[in-house]
């Protein structure tokens, strides 16, 4: 299955004929609302964004489908050219294949590896092996860039299909990318490694009007020398592969390196990384405005990345200069996780997170509890937003969500002004997270995180978010998706919300209830001390002994919850165990709550416990006193010995049986 996004509201749904194959590639062809996919049975489709009646009854429909049948024809990769009506196609056999996009049919002109090796000198003559990558041009489109796996990277020029130029490396190559400029390019390594590249070749030898190359072919033959490198950026020491490259304009000026992986395997190389950083050749160094270098580390693996591009207002007037320069900048990276998807700002100095309206991780940590609050006031509705908005996580952009297309159907997106109904999830780590139910995704509207009341003490963990300057590699922690809890007690299991007054209750695993109010504050207000209630369920059992965990310990200091949330009770049940029953009735200022020892009742305003009734019968608390704390040792004998008995039983039935 495939689904397409675009404008909050806008959302396309294809499903492929084939359902046990999965979807290995994407390409979109530019301006033509034309998608190409690739699935694992090898097999190529064309889907259409077709209008049905108007722009917002838009459908995504499956027009083409074909397949190369042949191992050698197993396709690799594949790459939609700008200005041109063809899709590239490469195999593992090392050939590249030219499919017609209107009529979706390979075409007679095909890129055979053998014609590529002819202009490769003899000492370099051997299997190329697989083609890994295929690039366009950024200035001229009739050159490509073609990279095959065991090193060896050629220009090929497409309409006299013959070599330009040979790049040969020591290293398996996995990805090249072109300066926007396009006088030089990049390829990453199997080993970490990055080479810079010339392409002087374009600059030197013309073209005639029919696109044929000036020039004897023996030139060609010559093997340039790398302008930088090879390089390892996190070396010395052996470093994975870099799975990919790209190389994008900074809009402060300068160049930006965005590559996932090539982590130094013995101390880092079960992190999942795409690192962003200026980089530059020593030629250019001293042109480098900035030496900024992050390291995102997510908690999933990464599946791939890309770049959007944003466009600047030239001030030149060579209309034909303008055509063949690249004047777009980096806008935001979308990493795409095994379990999430986080979008990054690059137009803002330090890359902050961009917060998104959708594909948000609902199982960011695993839900516990989840509740529905049908149609709230529209009052509560807004202060919830106006929270999210104003207290939420550090280091987020304000600027505007970079996927705009198409338009939303009536119904589809709704206005954020309108109040929806609110779905309340609890986590396992105590976060309480709050989403927008209606349209057609759910967007993250608040977080509460009730670990923020309690101590702990375990040392807070290193995810490199403070990085001092002598850490290396600079690592921040990124994205939502985060399933490990530091404590079990921390999970929150029952959640309750009023729609009309905006009262929170959140009751956890150690017996933990708290209870805040979404105000119409705007700023942070001075947090005010809430000292916790006591409440003893089983006071009137007075042999009741509770053999589990220990409460949580509050903290002394006041707990600040950011603008437009304020604390107002703090309840600790006894024994500390889990709340498995919850009532609000805003009304009246009252909180029912009851464990598996009891029940209590509370009143909110006053902040004083009104009842405390025990439900345990007496041969529960006898059951209780005389047991106590069992070993593991003593479970394993007694597990044994009850096994033994049921042996004896069995034997003794079957004498009995035989002798009747």
């Amino acid at each position: 299955a495939i689904t397409i996004y675009g404008a909050p509201g806008v959302e396309f749904y294809g499903q492929h004929d084939s359902h046990e194959h999965a979807v290995t590639a994407l390409c979109f062809v530019p301006g033509q609302g034309i998608l190409m996919t690739l699935c694992a049975d090898n097999t190529l489709h064309q889907w259409h964004i077709q209008g049905n009646g108007g722009p917002q009854s838009s459908q995504l429909l499956l027009k083409h489908s074909t397949t190369l049948e042949g191992k050698l024809k197993r396709i690799s990769v594949m790459s939609c050219c700008i200005g041109s009506n063809n899709l590239l196609v490469g195999t593992e056999g090392g050939n590249i294949y030219l499919c017609n996009i209107t009529t979706f049919t390979f075409s007679d002109n095909i890129i055979y590896q053998d014609v590529v090796m002819q202009n490769v000198p003899e000492a370099y003559k051997v299997n190329p092996g697989p083609v890994e990558s295929l690039n366009q041009h950024p200035a001229h489109p009739n050159k490509v860039l073609i990279g095959y796996q065991r090193g060896l990277s050629v220009l090929w020029d497409m309409p006299t299909l013959t070599a330009l130029q040979t790049y040969v490396s020591s290293q398996q190559l996995e990805s090249s990318s072109w300066h926007p400029d396009g006088d030089k390019f990049l390829s990453c390594h199997n080993d970490g490694s990055i080479t810079i590249w010339p392409s002087e070749l374009l600059h030197e030898r013309d073209t005639d009007s029919t696109g044929a190359v000036n020039g004897s072919v023996e030139e060609s033959c010559k093997q340039p020398e790398p302008m930088d490198g090879p390089n390892t950026i996190y070396g010395p020491f052996p470093c994975k592969p870099i799975n990919k490259v790209q190389w994008r304009r900074a809009k402060g000026g300068g160049n930006l390196l965005i590559f996932s992986g090539g982590m130094q395997r013995a101390s880092h190389g079960d992190r999942n990384t795409v690192t962003v950083m200026n980089y530059s050749s020593e030629a250019e160094a001293d042109n480098s405005s900035s030496d900024m270098h992050v390291t995102f580390s997510l908690s999933s693996r990464v599946l791939d990345f890309c770049v959007t591009q944003e466009n600047l207002h030239t001030t030149t007037t060579d209309i034909k200069q303008e055509q063949l320069t690249d004047a777009s900048v980096a806008g935001c990276l979308l990493i795409l996780c095994e379990e999430e998807i986080v979008f990054i700002d690059l137009c803002l100095p330090e890359w902050p997170v961009l917060p998104q309206p959708y594909l948000c991780s609902l199982h960011s940590s695993a839900i516990t509890c989840s509740t529905l609050v049908s149609a709230p006031h529209s009052a509560v509705y807004n202060r919830i937003r106006a929270a999210g908005s104003t207290g939420g996580q550090a280091n987020v952009s304000g600027r505007e969500f970079p996927i705009t297309g198409g338009c939303p159907a009536p119904g589809t997106a709704p206005s954020p002004d309108t109040p929806q109904d609110l779905f309340i999830t609890g986590h396992e780590d105590g976060t309480v997270r709050l989403w927008c139910g209606g349209g057609v995704c759910m967007s993250l509207l608040h977080t509460v995180n009730t670990a923020t009341f309690f101590t702990s003490d375990d040392p807070p963990a290193d995810d490199g978010a403070g990085a001092e300057d002598d850490d290396w590699p600079p690592f921040r922690k990124t994205g939502m998706y985060d399933p490990y809890s530091d404590d079990p007690r921390l999970g929150v299991k029952k959640v309750e919300m009023c729609g009309l007054s905006g009262q929170l209750v959140v009751a956890g695993t150690a017996g933990q209830i708290i209870v805040v109010n979404y105000t119409d504050a705007t700023e942070a207000a001075e947090p005010v001390k809430v000292q916790p209630v006591e409440v003893n369920v089983v006071a009137e059992n007075d042999n009741f002994v509770w053999k589990s965990h220990n409460k949580l310990n509050w903290k002394s200091e006041p707990v600040e919850l950011g603008p437009g949330l304020e604390v107002q009770l703090l309840l600790q049940l006894h024994p500390p165990a889990a709340c498995t029953s919850l009532h609000l009735h805003s009304e009246w200022g009252l909180l029912a709550c009851g464990t598996a020892h009891g029940f209590a009742l509370t009143d909110i305003v006053a902040g004083k416990n009104l009842l405390a009734k025990s439900t345990l019968s007496s041969l529960d608390v006898a059951n209780a006193a005389d047991e106590g704390p069992m070993s593991r040792r003593k479970s394993l004998k007694k597990s044994l010995r009850e096994s033994f008995r049921r042996l004896r039983r069995g034997r003794s039935t079957r004498k009995t049986t035989q002798a009747a």
